[in-house]
């Protein structure tokens, strides 16, 4: 049986730390297909490979995927906070230069020739140098940090959130099926108004001597309030989204270790790993996509739920685990699989753009059909996956309804159909 990943000891840790070595999942290469010939380096299609559901792969076409794309942390948080403070630090004082640069030009004009206009000059000179300085630091930086190997987004309009989140892909992607209610569930919180931006200790005080001053010219007066605008408060949570679907071990041998190891593989790479008494290896993160509804540069998943549905039995299970290993474990009937995933960041007007115009929606194709774009009916698809049916046979509109309905759509797709697979924006 193809597998989805090996599970082996790659390192020898680090003597000098007392770091010891932790098996790393890996996912299989494009040398080596997973189920089908689906590659697990490119997508885990669990909507098309999976046993979630007794209809043929001919009646999945009009399921709904989200898309994870599942990235491993490069660095401490603490030092991505810092970098992330040099970039906007450069940004601001980009803007600041601008600032100074109008007020010096105004000081030349108002001014005429003489010793201000020179000031003036100065003034610019000093903010423009400062401003190249900035650039090539961030720039320096950028470039180690890609060093790593740490990717960035690749949609001008996610530029903001470039190595918010130092990591790089692991590999593993999925597409799940979705079917959960919620659409939206939008909140904003306008609160008081400490303008930061300003300097909390400026307002603060500008607000208590205009305060002191309305209440001495009014001490007679019943009583005396200054209104003042409140501030947009900026929120640190995203979005969550739920995912439930179950897997099936009433089929197959294959289906019931490919089931196998789809959990374990989401379990493994979402806890922590201990290297030393202080050292962790961190849970991965995840990019994900669901065009039209959501788009999620950073995102973890918060709950991770399986349980056990129908008879269990005892069974053998062969893992690629250093080099192959069987075991005997539980396997249900069916597992129901609930997945929580939450945002690391705000939903932003930045985010709901990228979640409609993240790039071409790709089809994986049954059959050898090329994949077309979902939007638009054009090509030059962003992900393919070329794949075989599990049961080869001819579909007809008299055989199978829901075959018979892309059909009706999509006249030009005969004797073959698509699943839908949707990449992540570009």
């Amino acid at each position: 049986m193809a597998n989805l990943w090996t599970l082996s000891i790659t390192d020898e840790g680090d003597p000098k730390t007392g770091s010891i070595a932790l098996p790393i999942l890996n996912a299989v290469t494009d040398s080596n297909p997973q189920h089908n010939g689906i590659y697990a380096g490119n997508i885990i299609n669990v909507i098309n490979d999976f046993q979630w559901t007794k209809n043929p792969i001919s009646a999945r076409g009009d399921v709904p995927a989200i898309n994870l794309i599942e990235k491993k942390l490069l660095i401490n948080s603490n030092i991505a906070n810092l970098a992330n403070s040099v970039f906007a630090t450069v940004d601001s004082g980009e803007e600041l230069s601008k600032g100074v640069g109008s007020i010096a030009e105004g000081i030349k004009t108002a001014a005429g020739p003489g010793l201000f206009s020179n000031a003036a000059d100065v003034i610019t000179a000093a903010a423009n140098t400062g401003v190249t300085f900035a650039r090539k630091a961030k720039q320096l930086l950028e470039d180690k940090i890609k060093a790593q190997g740490a990717s960035s987004l690749n949609q001008d309009i996610l530029k903001p959130y470039d190595f918010l989140y130092i990591t790089k892909p692991t590999g593993f992607q999925y597409a799940f099926p979705y079917f959960d209610n919620s659409y939206v569930d939008n909140s904003l919180n306008f609160g008081g108004g400490d303008a930061s931006f300003l300097g909390g200790d400026v307002t603060t005080i500008v607000g208590g001597i205009a305060a002191g001053a309305a209440g001495f010219v009014n001490m007679l007066k019943p009583g005396t309030y200054i209104e003042q605008s409140k501030q947009f408060t900026m929120g640190d949570k995203g979005r969550t989204i739920n995912i439930k679907f179950p897997l099936l071990n009433t089929g197959t041998v294959s289906d019931i270790q490919l089931n196998w190891q789809l959990l374990f593989g989401l379990i493994y790479q979402n806890r922590p790993g201990r290297r030393t008494r202080s050292i962790l290896d961190m849970p991965v993160i995840y990019e994900v996509s669901l065009p039209g509804v959501v788009y999620m540069p950073y995102a973890f998943i918060s709950s991770l739920s399986v349980k056990f549905l129908g008879s269990r039995r005892l069974l053998n299970i062969e893992a690629p685990i250093n080099g192959g290993i069987s075991f005997q474990t539980v396997i249900p009937d069916a597992y129901e699989v609930n997945i929580t995933i939450e945002g690391l960041n705000e939903e932003t007007k930045n985010f709901l753009y990228a979640a409609i115009t993240g790039g071409t929606s790709s089809r994986v194709t049954i059959g050898g059909l090329p994949a077309l774009n979902a939007f638009n009916g054009g090509a030059d698809p962003a992900i393919t996956a070329t794949v075989s049916t599990l049961n080869p046979r001819p579909i007809s509109p008299g055989l199978d309804a829901g075959a018979a309905e892309l059909l009706r759509r999509n006249p030009g797709f005969n004797q073959t159909t698509v699943i839908p697979i949707f990449p992540l924006p570009r």
